[in-house]
């Protein structure tokens, strides 16, 4: 039971031919699940179970793969060493110590449980690369102060939440160099657990979308961290990186969102270096920078390596200050919104005729189809100067304030959706 086994082929765990021992008979035996002794992991394998690996140590090497098409178990003082990678398609549950090395990857399709202390370790203090990679689809969950260390070459995605089951005591710690992205929440409830980003420069290294909570007596929450936002704008590398894995819950890699004013409207135009599982852009603007409706709808290329292009015309921009941002979908609902740019804009032209014009200088009748909103009516004389400001209402005259002196001056009519202009001639 305690022998050392290594494999002799790819394959089936279970098959004969695939395994050699290191003395005795049964020279093809395969080692026994919840076993003892060394295996030594030297082709590509897949367990088509659960698996439960006792108290052996299990080495994976550099470029092979060990899938196990079910749950994963490992049994207190076990040990597993990932140089190459481990795919398990249900759960894992960590009873000893996990070593993830450079140039490994361990990826959990479900969720993964770590149970007591410095049992789930990836990458060393070696600069990269080559990293040590662990990607969790489901939940990273700590049980009864479960530690989690991330050394310098460590990357490292949870597209779930991340949380403990009370016990407190729990670690979460980022070392100077590692990175690691949570897309949901951070949820720690037992007293002493400690919440640690040791990286001291940007990039951050560690980026949280959801909320963080950490209570207990005696926690502690790092301060050096960022969000998603912060991901997009100051970590494109690991950006990519988090991008290119299955089931990502990135929509799109946005390589820059911006705009100009033309006489007739706002352009706006944007491109994605990247989409995986990306629905539509829904484009949407705000008078106040705060406040932001949807005014288009632009489809998404759903599944994408190349640098795809868009663009959009806003051609009912109100006049004034106008904010923009871009919120990308996708097709689970996800989403993330992009940077906010912003414009000073006039609103579209629209023709008005002024009658009596020549006029007395007592009102005006503002003519046109297209002003239909209530507004302002602003006067200004040759050199600029605002000689008066009434309200303007569709098909009713304006008066002003004061009898203008006999001249030639700028009538400026300003509605929210446009603004428009006409030569005033007083006698």
């Amino acid at each position: 039971m305690s022998q050392n086994f290594t494999s002799a082929g790819n394959g089936d765990w279970t098959s004969t031919a695939n395994w050699t021992r290191n003395s005795g008979c049964c020279a093809n035996t395969p080692p026994i699940l919840g076993g003892y002794g060394t295996w030594n992991l030297n082709h590509d394998q897949t367990i088509d179970d659960d698996f439960q690996n006792g108290s052996s140590t299990l080495n994976i090497a550099l470029n092979k793969t060990l899938t196990i098409n079910g749950d994963f178990t490992s049994g207190g003082g076990a040990t597993i060493n990932v140089s190459g990678t481990l795919v398990v398609e249900g759960d894992i549950i960590l009873n000893s110590r996990i070593n993830v090395l450079p140039g490994g990857k361990l990826i959990a399709k479900g969720d993964v449980r770590v149970n007591s202390s410095n049992y789930l370790i990836i990458g060393t203090n070696v600069a990269p690369p080559p990293y040590a990679d662990l990607v969790v689809n489901g939940d990273l969950n700590a049980f009864t102060s479960g530690d989690v260390i991330l050394n310098r070459n460590a990357r490292a995605a949870v597209f779930g939440d991340v949380s403990d089951n009370g016990g407190g005591g729990t670690i979460l710690r980022v070392n100077n160099g590692a990175q690691l992205y949570v897309h949901g929440d951070v949820n720690y409830s037992g007293g002493g657990s400690t919440i640690q980003n040791n990286n001291t420069v940007s990039p951050f290294g560690l980026y949280v979308n959801g909320d963080i909570t950490n209570t207990g007596g005696g926690s502690s929450t790092t301060t050096n961290l960022g969000d998603q936002q912060t991901l997009i704008d100051t970590n494109p590398d690991f950006l990519d990186w988090i991008s290119i894995q299955e089931n990502s819950p990135l929509p799109i890699e946005l390589l820059f969102f911006k705009g100009s004013v033309s006489a007739s409207a706002v352009n706006l135009s944007w491109a994605t270096a990247m989409e995986e599982n990306f629905d539509y852009f829904s484009v949407q603007r705000s008078k106040n920078g705060k406040d932001f409706e949807e005014i288009a709808q632009i489809q998404g290329a759903g599944f994408s390596r190349a640098i795809l292009n868009y663009s959009y015309s806003d051609e009912s921009a109100p006049a004034g200050r106008i904010y923009y941002r871009l919120n990308a979908i996708d097709f689970d609902g996800s989403y993330q919104y992009s940077n906010i740019i912003a414009f000073n804009t006039t609103g579209k032209s629209a023709a008005i005729t002024l009658y009596p014009n020549p006029s007395k200088g007592e009102s005006i009748v503002i003519r046109s189809e297209e002003l239909q909103e209530q507004g302002t009516v602003y006067v200004y004389d040759l050199s600029g100067n605002l000689v008066n400001e009434s309200e303007y209402q569709p098909g009713i005259a304006t008066q002003f304030d004061s009898k203008l002196k006999p001249g030639v001056y700028m009538v400026t009519v300003s509605t929210p959706s446009a603004q428009s202009k006409a030569k005033l001639i007083v006698q």
